[in-house]
């Protein structure tokens, strides 16, 4: 996998002079030269304006140029779009993710030679021991949106991948049916996945059947890892069905473990 830098540059302007409403593109002629700009002013209570600069742009603007330079260049952007009487910014904020200590980065992304495929193997727990023998239990989990590949580079994704690892440390350490703790290939077996090359991973198998052709529980168990709410029918907003009873389909609360998750199709 590929990770990415996507910067911002924050401005606190006297006044707003943009369309609060509206998403603020910019057609550069450098890629990734502040291709968006998002209103701030509505959240943050202030005439703030927030401006992207994302890939190689970013590197060798952002992540190498002055606060002071960074601004200038955005300023030029602006009055470009809005006309040379817009007044500078009275405060900025200029992130450079890529110097972060802690992320050295923003997001991750397919590269070449990557596939989707790779974020299972970021998201597969490993074990201190090979994971066949009786004794062994997986330890390590990991989240984060570059081991989410249904939403990869957002902050959704790595929200839902937090509950699909609390679901699997709750699947593997919650008490058996016998009151005994699992061990060995039945913590593989309990996470429906399989023994890595090493014998140390439990790499999740490949889904049977393509998202857009999977029932609303199995995208809450296999997507979105959503257990927390009762399913139910959801309403076509165009041709309302009120006081039509629900389906007897998805009339019911899923649980947290995966083994007992069970769905059946309502018959034709």
């Amino acid at each position: 996998l590929g990770f990415g830098v996507l910067d911002k540059v924050a401005l606190v302007f006297p006044k707003v002079f943009w369309d609060p409403t509206a998403l603020i593109g910019f057609a550069s002629a450098e890629r990734g030269q502040f291709p968006l700009f998002f209103d701030g002013s509505r959240s943050c209570g202030r005439p703030v304006l927030l401006g992207l600069v994302s890939g190689r742009r970013a590197e060798e603007f952002c992540e190498a140029k002055s606060d002071e330079e960074v601004v200038a260049e955005i300023m030029k952007v602006l009055r470009q779009m809005y006309g040379d009487l817009v007044a500078d910014p009275i405060e900025f904020c200029v992130t450079r993710w890529r110097q972060d200590e802690y992320s050295y980065g923003s997001y991750s992304f397919i590269a070449k030679r990557s596939t989707a495929e790779d974020y299972d193997l970021l998201a597969a727990p490993v074990s201190a021991r090979p994971c066949d023998r009786r004794k062994s239990q997986f330890r390590l989990f990991f989240a984060g949106e570059g081991t989410n590949k249904y939403y990869p580079a957002t902050v959704h994704g790595a929200f839902l991948s937090g509950i699909r690892e609390a679901r699997k440390i709750s699947a593997l350490f919650s008490s058996t049916s016998s009151g005994a703790p699992l061990f060995g290939r039945d913590c593989v077996k309990r996470l429906d996945a399989e023994p890595s090359q090493c014998k140390r991973m439990a790499v999740p198998k490949p889904l049977r059947r393509p998202v857009e052709e999977m029932t609303e529980v199995q995208i809450r168990k296999n997507v979105i890892h959503n257990y927390t709410f009762a399913i139910s029918t959801l309403e076509d907003p165009l041709h309302p069905t009120t006081g039509a009873e629900p389906s007897s389909t998805d009339a019911h609360v899923a649980t947290l473990s995966p083994s007992l998750t069970r769905h059946k199709r309502a018959r034709p």
